[in-house]
């Protein structure tokens, strides 16, 4: 596909093989056609390797983060688990967000912390309100402390970690089952199953990402649905979000 703006006469002219369409410039269609690459072109662009939380790398389109924020308010759960903690970024981040509602905890699992990380992680002044555990996410031992640990709690599960199709497919599975009906898993950096350009994309789709684990996942479980993050404040004309995370938002509706 190819697109031509025309801001002198407010279109934008999309072209697709041997056809050519016409739409306002400021129209919901092109907004989404120029937010579509966008999005694609600022990941080929690592454009989110820029912004931290107190400090610490967070690695994280600003829209999904806001977002995410705006589902720990209203839900204010007793756990946070994030697989996959890199910098540590988003940890901090969840952490301060319920200092600030006074209530829960962050679990963050990493398969193996690079010790500047850790280090600083440890001395941060947020760290009695999260706790580190080194390990694969798909341990079984691990998914059995975790089970007994998060029984009956209200929980959100992201999972940032191994972006690969098996690896999220078998995390859906494992943490689909040690989480209560009106808890939620997040799956992260979908959008490099729908990239279509950006030449960093070649490494992430040769055997499919989260998507497609996504889209399996909810095949076999009905006791799960994909919703949109619907945002408490909008006076935009704005209704879909723009996400590097599409479809990663699913609801637990049943135990």
């Amino acid at each position: 596909m190819k697109f031509l703006i025309n801001s002198d006469i407010k279109k934008i002219t999309v072209f697709r093989e041997n056809k050519s369409n016409f739409f306002n410039l400021y129209s919901s269609k092109a907004f989404k056609i120029i937010s579509n690459f966008w999005l694609e072109y600022i990941w080929n662009q690592k454009y989110t390797y820029r912004f931290t939380w107190l400090g610490f790398p967070i690695i994280q389109l600003p829209d999904d983060i806001i977002n995410i924020q705006e589902l720990i308010f209203k839900e204010r759960p007793d756990y946070v688990v994030e697989t996959g903690v890199a910098h540590g970024g988003s940890i901090i981040f969840y952490a301060s967000l319920l200092k600030i509602l006074n209530k829960g905890k962050v679990i963050g699992i990493e398969k193996e912390f690079k010790k500047k990380n850790l280090d600083k992680l440890k001395k941060n002044f947020l760290k009695k309100y999260f706790e580190l555990i080194e390990s694969d996410s798909t341990n079984k031992d691990l998914i059995r402390k975790l089970k007994r640990r998060l029984d009956g709690k209200k929980v959100i599960i992201i999972l940032d970690s191994n972006h690969s199709y098996h690896h999220v497919f078998k995390e859906l599975n494992l943490y689909s089952e040690i989480i209560k009906k009106g808890s939620y898993i997040i799956v992260t950096d979908g959008i490099i199953d729908v990239m279509k350009f950006a030449p960093r994309r070649i490494k992430y789709q040769k055997n499919y990402g989260p998507l497609k684990a996504i889209n399996e996942f909810l095949l076999e479980n009905n006791k799960f649905k994909k919703i949109q993050p619907i945002n408490l404040f909008n006076e935009s004309k704005v209704f879909k979000n723009i996400s590097h995370w599409p479809d990663g938002w699913l609801k637990k509706l049943k135990n």
